[in-house]
């Protein structure tokens, strides 16, 4: 391997990134990618913006006032980079095998004359650039204005240790977590499980986080006590510790701008990190080179073979539902829709957590009262559980019936049961309405064990709330749904997003089966607390039967109107 190798190879990958210049020859189409680089300009923007932000405060309160405010505060930019480490390093537990590992040219990369770990490592390169570009224009952009500002050598020592440092964290963030996904990549076989699940894990850890965002609103004034809580969690984490690489970054960079000089054991760390980076980077394209040969990673191709062989596959014979025996059309609806949401796990995390957010809202501030509430601790929890049990209806059915597009045609030319078919949406998504109204209904008899008869009601309830709502989503998205829409995966790059349906059809979708659910369960645990708890479950029995009705009405309407669809709408 040599060092003239890795840099063709990376003037190659940078060029198609960006494109500025018309390329050359008669049959190329390809054309200029200035959209490529308005991200960088906006970064750069609001770099500039920081820089004289920070300049500003500097002449309201001093030069030197700035320059100690800045020196107190190395430890808390010390979180700030371990942060971003991290950030960096999750990222790349979930691209390595995709993008290090086995890119799409892999195969045709590996046919030019170099070493093969050449390749790998020159993909981890580009990785690292692209991880490194964002905060250089952020960060470089800021203290190129201060800089000016001041006129101080102390702030150009600070952007040469902020850029060469910042690139030394990202490889080493990029370089072990590339390592650590090829590892699990192996245990879990193949790259796209391996994606799925940090595509659920991130997307679930966004939602949660910012759910806990929504808590510490309601118990704080501001946002400070949010963040001053993610701050001691992670000092207790030891993620302000001199050994981290943040508070290397941390004390050099700010250190040096702040005019401190830094010290002995941070100058030995960030030459540690150097080295620690380039050994890791090396070894990730030994081991993503020993993937690939292997067969970890390797991508479907097409031989040749001088006898033919017949490939037989098991044909896919979904079974009914266990709970009762039903048309085979609907069984397949169900199972294959299933299967379709399943194998992308930013789209389960966002159907399954997204009510989260609501359930914040409506049940933990009110919670937080105190005992004296108690009585009322089943309205409450039936508050944050319905906007789950409408909201798996919802995505399930609706979204799901939209997101068909293309595949509709097949099913009317197979003049299949458009209303089987339908009602198989719907009851793909009572699993999970049922497992959180079981959860919820664990919460009952742990905070308020006097409540416990209502328990079933909520678990009972849920499942046919969950059965109207997406009924009734159904026949909204046959009627108005946009079914050449996409999920936001799927869609070209840099295509707008097309929702499955908006306007006065989305509020319907929303607000409907939510006042049904209010009105019916709430009603139902009303009579039960005035007068008897087997008047909870009477009206628990009529609830349960109109959301029964409705559902075979609108399942109906949904399928007559999904039957008489025009082809031109979904191609």
């Amino acid at each position: 391997m040599t060092s003239s190798d890795l840099l063709h190879l990376l003037r190659i990958d940078l060029r198609q990134n960006f494109r500025l210049m018309n390329p050359s020859g008669k049959r190329t189409e390809k054309k200029r990618r200035w959209m490529a680089i308005l991200p960088n300009l906006g970064m750069v923007f609001v770099g500039v913006i920081s820089g004289v932000t920070i300049s500003l405060v500097g002449s309201f309160l001093g030069r030197e006032e700035l320059q100690s405010m800045i020196a107190n505060g190395i430890q808390a930019g010390a979180l700030l980079f371990n942060a971003l480490f991290l950030l960096s390093f999750v990222g790349a537990i979930m691209f390595s095998a995709t993008t290090v590992g086995n890119t799409a040219r892999m195969e045709y990369l590996l046919t030019m004359p170099l070493p093969p770990k050449t390749i790998f490592i020159e993909k981890q390169l580009v990785l690292i650039l692209n991880g490194s570009r964002m905060w250089w224009l952020l960060g470089g952009s800021a203290l190129v204005m201060v800089g000016l500002s001041w006129g101080s050598p102390s702030v150009l020592f600070s952007l040469i240790a902020f850029m060469a440092l910042m690139f030394v964290m990202i490889a080493l963030a990029v370089a072990s977590g590339g390592i650590l996904g090829l590892v699990v990549s192996r245990l879990v076989a193949g790259r796209r499980t391996l994606k799925q699940v940090g595509y659920f894990t991130l997307t679930a850890l966004a939602i949660v986080g910012s759910a806990l965002w929504y808590y510490m609103i309601y118990f704080g004034d501001d946002n400070g006590m949010f963040f001053g809580t993610l701050f001691d969690i992670a000092r207790s984490l030891g993620l302000s510790s001199q050994m981290t690489p943040g508070y290397i970054i941390s004390d050099l960079v700010l250190g040096t701008m702040a005019g401190v000089v830094p010290s002995v054991s941070s100058l030995v760390g960030a030459f540690a990190m150097c080295i620690v980076a380039i050994t890791l980077v090396y070894a990730n394209g030994v081991l993503s080179e020993a993937a690939h040969y292997s067969g970890w990673l390797m991508v479907d191709t097409t031989r040749s073979s001088a006898r033919d062989i017949v490939v037989a596959h098991e044909v896919w014979d979904p079974q009914p539902l266990p709970w009762k025996s039903y048309g085979q059309t609907l069984s397949v609806s169900a199972w294959y829709n299933l299967t379709s949401i399943r194998r992308e796990g930013r789209v389960l995390a966002q159907y399954l957590l997204n009510p989260l957010r609501f359930a914040i809202f409506l049940f933990i501030p009110i919670l937080s009262t105190g005992p004296e509430f108690s009585e009322f601790l089943p309205f409450l929890i039936l508050a944050a559980m319905v906007p789950f049990a409408t909201s798996y209806g919802i995505y399930f059915a609706g979204y799901e019936t939209v997101y068909e597009g293309k595949n509709l045609m097949n099913l009317q030319l197979a003049a299949a049961n458009m209303e089987e078919y339908v009602r198989g949406k719907v009851y793909s998504a009572m699993p999970f309405s049922l497992g959180v109204a079981v959860i919820f209904a664990v919460l009952v008899a742990i905070l308020a064990p006097s409540m416990i008869v209502y328990a079933p009601l909520l678990v009972v309830g849920a499942v046919f709330t969950t059965m109207f709502a997406g009924a009734y989503a159904a026949h909204q998205a046959a009627a108005n749904g946009d079914f050449k829409a996409e999920r936001m995966i799927l869609r070209q790059r840099e295509s707008p997003v097309r929702p499955p349906f908006s306007g006065i059809t989305m509020l319907k979708t929303q607000i409907v089966p939510g006042l049904v659910a209010y009105t019916g369960l709430i009603g139902a645990i009303a009579v039960g607390i005035i007068f008897n708890p087997l008047g909870a479950y009477l009206g628990l029995a009529l609830y349960a039967l109109l959301c029964q009705r409705g559902e075979r009405k609108y399942s109906h309407s949904a399928g007559v109107l999904l039957a008489k669809l025009e082809a031109s709408e979904y191609l």
